[in-house]
């Protein structure tokens, strides 16, 4: 029985997929010490609110994670199929955005708030 070569778009998807594994083990210990950091910012800004520099340091450390979703997205092979079984990552990308919307609440500290 004859072997026959594959096909390049089957190449293709498999470099894709073998490219996502690669990337996923160089950034997955460096991504993991970012979530805990960003998690103690997180925690430390519902407590207190965070300094201006802590802030811009969470701000960053969120883009990081942004950054790093997208690129694996660019990289996936097929991306339908990639945000379906990501789609909690999605989630937690999108959730700090909403912390905007907590400039549209008062203070509750003074007349025109209350």
């Amino acid at each position: 029985m004859p072997v026959t070569a594959p096909r390049p778009q089957e190449e293709l998807k498999s470099a894709r997929l073998t490219t996502l594994a690669h990337l996923d083990a160089l950034l997955e210990r460096p991504m993991i010490v970012l979530s805990f950091v960003w998690l103690g910012l997180l925690v430390l800004d519902l407590v207190q609110g965070l300094p201006p520099v802590l802030q811009i340091v969470s701000n960053v450390i969120w883009g990081l994670f942004i950054l790093d979703f997208l690129l694996a997205l660019s990289i996936a092979p097929d991306k339908s199929e990639y945000l379906k079984r990501n789609w909690l990552t999605v989630l937690s990308l999108l959730l700090p955005a909403l912390r905007i919307l907590r400039v549209f609440r008062g203070c509750g500290r003074c007349a025109c708030c209350a």
